[in-house]
């Protein structure tokens, strides 16, 4: 059977009902994440095969910057192609800052088990950022199982996650914020859209 995900709330890969969905995954790396990248797709590929990964590049070792590898990743989750994204740089903290910059998406930056749990029972993560040059395959491995199997345990997490969203909302109709994405030398006083963000 193709592994499949409980829904207990609003996402932007799919209806805000209790059910299933088919997990898909785009997956997407700067350069000094790239050789991790590839091993995982490769794992991804032979442990689950009923479970399509997308990958989103980089498709080498030559430079590229990790905004534009977020936005491919993160576009994909909030157009419902797919509903979980990995994302892999050299550390995963840069990938983690610019994935929470989209709408709708939930990103860890996770090192191990543990951490990979509470991002998905706890947080509802629907992407989780890797370090290329931090973790082997073998530790990366065991993060994408947990990704793939945990579920978001719901209950008290929900109205947190529900803030977040509140949260997100407001920034984009231009709450308090706006000053921060304001361009430096501007003196404006309208806000400013950011480049990650899509309308809600």
């Amino acid at each position: 059977n193709s592994m499949t995900e409980k829904r207990p709330r609003a996402d932007p890969a799919g209806p805000t009902v209790y059910g299933q969905k088919p997990l898909a995954i785009a997956i997407g790396s700067d350069h000094a994440g790239f050789a991790l990248k590839q091993q995982i797709i490769a794992y991804v590929r032979a442990a689950y095969p009923d479970c399509p990964i997308e990958d989103c590049g980089a498709f080498s070792e030559d430079r590229v910057d990790y905004p534009d590898i977020c936005r491919a990743v993160c576009t994909r989750i909030q157009a419902a192609a797919v509903n979980r994204g990995i994302l892999l740089d050299g550390a995963g903290v840069a990938s983690g800052i610019a994935a929470n910059k989209f709408c709708g998406i939930r990103a860890g930056v996770v090192h191990d088990h543990f951490s990979t749990s509470m991002a998905r029972k706890h947080n509802d993560a629907n992407v989780i950022c890797l370090g290329g040059k931090t973790l082997g395959i073998e530790a990366a491995k065991e993060i994408v199982d947990v990704f793939l199997k945990s579920e978001f345990e719901g209950e008290r997490h929900v109205p947190r996650l529900l803030k977040l969203e509140a949260i997100e909302a407001s920034q984009h109709s231009g709450g308090s914020a706006t000053a921060i994405g304001r361009p430096s030398g501007s003196s404006g006083s309208g806000s400013v859209t950011s480049p990650f963000r899509l309308p809600l």
